[in-house]
């Protein structure tokens, strides 16, 4: 195959996805490895924990997740850190629209085998994210399971990381061993909203809806 070829608008769009993803992963792999990965770590907790706290709201106010949160849980955000499921649905897009176009240019001209290209990519990119995203899903909850158990967080200090009331909210806590526990809670009805970033204390938790009952942490800082 001429390496050529390869510049064409209808390659291009598949292949750069892919090497912007294969840089990504690497870069975050490199963080990971050379620092503490806070702030990698905390950028992918964030829009997690929104998407996740979005479902939550959905589900409660009308049976099931649906709107941007639904799309976005289809495709694994909010069960992996953002990075692994955007790298995973670039990569998917990228090789499976590759292969795609190879096969498809032999019996069709441009215009008419994008379009089936461009299906095939989509297909495969958001099996391989859903597919990534399950396999971190299943395996790290055993680990923090291992570390900690929930009915063990009771008591403790947890960071807001979305806005916490008698509806929706998630919360942070790192355990002795650094292992971050992601957290749903709720205050008592009739109890204001607690903001992001804000302290509380993880009180009661309810195995059922697997949710603690939070208050404001009287050791914070205001």
């Amino acid at each position: 195959m001429n390496a050529a070829i390869l510049l064409n608008w209808y390659y291009l769009i598949f292949l750069l996805p892919a090497g912007i993803a294969v840089v990504l992963l690497m870069l975050s792999t490199v963080i990971s490895i050379g620092g503490d990965g806070s702030g990698d770590t905390d950028a992918d907790a964030d829009v997690d924990a929104d998407v996740d706290a979005d479902a939550d709201t959905d589900a409660e106010g009308d049976g099931g997740p649906g709107g941007l949160s639904g799309a976005l849980g289809v495709v694994g955000i909010g069960h992996a850190p953002l990075t692994l499921v955007l790298g995973a649905l670039m990569l998917g897009w990228g090789f499976s629209g590759f292969w795609a176009v190879r096969v498809l240019s032999e019996k069709m001209a441009p215009g008419v085998f994008i379009l089936p290209a461009v299906a095939i990519a989509t297909v495969c990119a958001v099996l391989l994210s859903r597919s990534a995203a399950r396999i971190f899903s299943y395996f790290v909850p055993k680990i923090e399971t291992a570390a900690v158990s929930r009915e063990s967080l009771v008591g403790q200090e947890a960071s807001v990381v979305y806005p916490i009331s008698a509806t929706a909210g998630r919360a942070f806590y790192y355990d002795k061993n650094a292992v971050l526990h992601d957290v749903t809670c709720r205050v008592r009805p009739g109890q204001p909203v607690i903001g992001k970033g804000r302290k509380v204390i993880l009180g009661a938790y309810d195995e059922t809806t697997a949710r603690f009952t939070v208050e404001p942490s009287p050791f914070a800082e205001d």
